[in-house]
């Protein structure tokens, strides 16, 4: 400077994996057989030499009626990860004891839904094998999640709202049941009460999941990362109305035991103002 402090310009950098250069690369395409059907496919494939990966996927939608559509799709995938000190990751840590697996797995999911002036409604399954491998997607390996949900609006007023959903996981030997049936009702421009019951039974720690993706994460990074490429997170809870999760319990102190739950609600919502509302259970 013209004090004579010294300036200086520091650049630095990361790689996630050094050694020889390797190609990374995807396509899909979608093509519509007829005014009511489309069907597509997509692949991805990462030529690393330390953690090679394919994801090959096929869909479809159909379009039912006015509003009612059915999506199909399922899913392939081959990769290569590495585990070690109980950590697992997509390329090797140099780490004493790292035991690399090839695993080549299926996934596949359908879905129904409908959107209407009166009725919303929608019923899915979804399953993921084992050695499925995608960390793009939410539905993890292991997992089979299935449910169905429905909201029906009786006038301007008044709706009522039903919702089960059952999850398996392999890997944790844990499964939920859930249902849940209420009824929502404004009784003005500012006051809304919801009513409802719900009951649900857990015999394991059991996480939510999202549906399969078109991609996986970029090389080099965790397997099992948060995020993802496709769509937000599949509610694990019942609630239409508020979006409060059905199993609010924290975690628990010990061995878990399980759950076999009725529980009864009243919620109250009121608008005191454009920039100001107050909820209640």
């Amino acid at each position: 400077t013209a004090d004579g402090d010294p300036q200086s310009i520091r650049v630095s950098y990361e790689v996630d994996q050094g050694g020889p250069k390797f190609w990374v690369g995807g396509a899909d395409a979608a093509i519509t057989l007829a005014d009511d059907v489309e069907v597509g496919a997509s692949v991805v494939e990462d030529r690393n030499p330390d953690s090679p990966y394919q994801l090959h996927s096929l869909a479809a939608r159909v379009t039912l009626g006015a509003g009612t559509e059915l999506v199909a799709e399922v899913a392939r995938s081959s990769s290569t990860t590495y585990t070690s000190a109980g950590g697992v990751s997509a390329t090797p840590t140099g780490q004493a004891g790292e035991r690399m697996d090839v695993r080549d797995g299926s996934a596949a999911r359908i879905e129904l839904r409908h959107q209407g002036e009166q009725l919303d409604a929608r019923a899915w399954w979804q399953q993921a094998g084992r050695d499925f491998n995608n960390t793009a997607s939410g539905l993890a390996a292991g997992r089979t999640d299935a449910g169905a949900n429905a909201k029906w609006r009786l006038n301007e007023r008044m709706r009522v709202y039903a919702e089960a959903v059952h999850s398996d996981d392999d890997f944790l030997d844990a499964s939920r049941n859930g249902q849940r049936a209420g009824v929502l009702v404004a009784l003005n421009e500012k006051l809304n009460i919801d009513l409802s019951l719900r009951h649900v039974e857990e015999d394991a720690s059991n996480a939510a999941v999202r549906t399969i993706a078109h991609n996986t994460a970029p090389p080099g990074s965790l397997d099992n990362p948060s995020g993802g490429f496709f769509g937000g997170q599949e509610a694990s809870g019942l609630d239409t109305v508020t979006g409060l999760p059905l199993n609010t319990m924290p975690g628990a102190q010990g061995p878990f035991r399980g759950i076999d739950a009725t529980t009864a609600r009243v919620g109250v919502q009121f608008k005191a103002s454009d920039k100001l509302t107050v909820t209640a259970d």
